[in-house]
């Protein structure tokens, strides 16, 4: 009996520079796994818009890591800085694009 092998590698995910509404930060693109969670969890926020929030505070502390994710958190909160949730959302798409490889090449 041949014994076979089959060997899957994942592509690093590379750290990538964001200017955030005017502050900068180095940024590791979060699991697409956790994309998909908030997804989820965005379809069901009329039902639970905590769970929304809680998501999405996952996604920034996988995003900008367990230092700077908070300082961001507290950002949205701050009501003398402009950052809020589209920001945010347009940065979780621009990272998806960054970090998605091109299947034409």
């Amino acid at each position: 009996m041949t014994t076979r092998r089959i060997s899957i590698v994942a592509a690093a995910r590379d750290k990538i520079t964001v200017d955030l509404v005017g502050h900068e930060y180095l940024v590791v693109p979060p699991k697409a796994m956790l994309g998909l969670a908030i997804a989820e969890t965005g379809k069901n926020a009329g039902e639970d818009p905590a769970a929304m929030v809680e998501a999405m505070k996952d996604w920034i502390i996988a995003a900008f890591g367990k230092k700077e994710g908070p300082k961001v958190i507290a950002r949205l909160s701050a009501p003398d800085d402009d950052l809020d949730l589209p920001e945010v959302m347009e940065l979780m798409q621009e990272l998806t694009k960054a970090a998605t490889p091109d299947p034409t090449m």
